[in-house]
C-alpha cells in the first residue's frame, strides 16, 4: 500500500513527513516509503540559514512538496516550496484588500532590490524604493519595511513591492502637521542641503526645506551663497513666509543678525564729524 501511495505522488503535491535526522547541511525525512529521504539545507527554508538546526527538530512533522515524483528512489522533496505555496494564497488576499505585507531586503540587482515575503521572493523597482532618486540602494539592503503589492502573478510567481507609496502618504501626514504648526517669525534650527545660484535651501527636518534666497543671505552683499554656506552646515534661520497652499517655506539669514542702521544709530550723532 506504502508503494502504491508513493508512485502516486504528483509533482507539486503537498504531504506529510517526519524528520528522522537533522544535519547542519540536511535532514532526513520519513514519508512511509522503504528508505528516508534527503532535503539539503537550500530546500528547508524560504529565509537564509546556516544550519538545518536552526529550523527543524528530529521528531518533527512537517509538511514538505513533492518536487519529483516516479519511482521510490526518483522523488524528490522540499519544505522551502510547501511553504511558498502555503503563502501565496495570504499574499493574494493582501493584494486584492490592498493591505500592506513585511518585506526583507536581501539584495541590489539591475533596476532595483530583491526583497522576501513571507518568504516569497518578490522584485522592487529602484524608482519604488526611495522617494528621491537615489542611486545608492545598497544600505537598504537587510532593512524590513511595510510593503504595497503592485502585482501579482501566483502562476508565473511574479511579485512587484513598493515602497515609496507607503513613503508618500508618511511624507504627506508630516508635511501636513509640519504646516500646521510652523508661524512666520519664529527661528528654527536646520542644515544646508543645496546651495543654488539664488540662494540656499536648508532642510528643517524629515526632508522639509525652505529657501533662504541670496538677499536673505546677509546684510553684506553676496554674489553666491557657496560664499557664506555649503551643504551640511548646520544654521539658525527665521522664517518670513509660509505658504502652506504650496509647501513653500521662505527664511532669511541675515534677519537673525541685528539691522547694521541700529548699530549705527548707537555708533554716530547728528552734527558730528567721523
Amino acid at each position: 500500500i506504502a508503494e502504491e501511495r508513493l508512485a502516486n505522488l504528483e509533482p507539486g503535491q503537498i504531504i506529510e513527513a517526519k524528520v528522522v535526522l537533522v544535519r547542519d547541511d540536511a535532514v532526513f525525512v520519513d514519508i512511509g516509503g522503504k528508505s528516508d529521504y534527503t532535503i539539503p539545507l537550500t530546500e528547508l527554508s524560504t529565509t537564509p540559514v546556516t544550519s538545518a538546526r536552526e529550523v527543524v527538530n528530529s521528531g518533527d512533522v512537517i509538511k514538505v512538496m513533492v518536487t519529483r515524483s516516479g519511482d521510490e528512489e526518483k522523488i524528490l522533496l522540499s519544505k522551502r516550496r510547501a511553504e511558498e505555496e502555503q503563502v501565496w494564497p495570504d499574499l493574494k488576499e493582501a493584494f486584492d484588500n490592498q493591505r500592506l505585507v513585511s518585506g526583507l531586503v536581501t539584495g541590489v540587482i539591475k533596476g532595483g532590490l530583491n526583497v522576501t515575503v513571507n518568504g516569497v521572493r518578490a522584485f522592487m523597482p529602484a524608482s519604488h524604493a526611495t522617494l528621491g532618486q537615489s542611486r545608492n540602494l545598497e544600505p537598504l539592503v537587510g532593512e524590513n519595511f511595510d510593503l504595497k503589492i503592485l502585482e501579482l502573478d501566483p502562476d508565473k510567481r511574479r511579485i512587484l513591492v513598493s515602497r515609496k507609496s507607503i513613503l508618500e502618504e508618511e511624507r504627506q501626514k508630516i508635511e501636513a502637521e509640519f504646516f500646521e504648526n510652523i508661524k512666520e517669525g519664529e527661528r528654527r534650527k536646520g542644515k544646508v542641503s543645496r546651495i543654488t545660484n539664488f540662494g540656499a535651501f536648508v532642510d528643517l527636518g524629515s526632508g522639509i526645506e525652505g529657501l533662504i534666497h541670496i538677499s536673505e543671505l546677509s546684510w553684506n552683499r553676496v554674489k553666491h551663497a557657496g560664499e557664506l554656506l555649503k551643504e551640511g552646515d548646520e544654521v539658525e534661520v527665521l522664517v518670513t513666509k509660509v505658504d502652506s497652499a504650496n509647501k513653500r517655506l521662505s527664511l532669511s539669514l541675515k534677519q537673525i543678525e541685528e539691522h547694521p542702521w541700529y548699530q549705527a544709530a548707537k555708533s554716530f550723532s547728528e552734527g558730528e564729524v567721523y
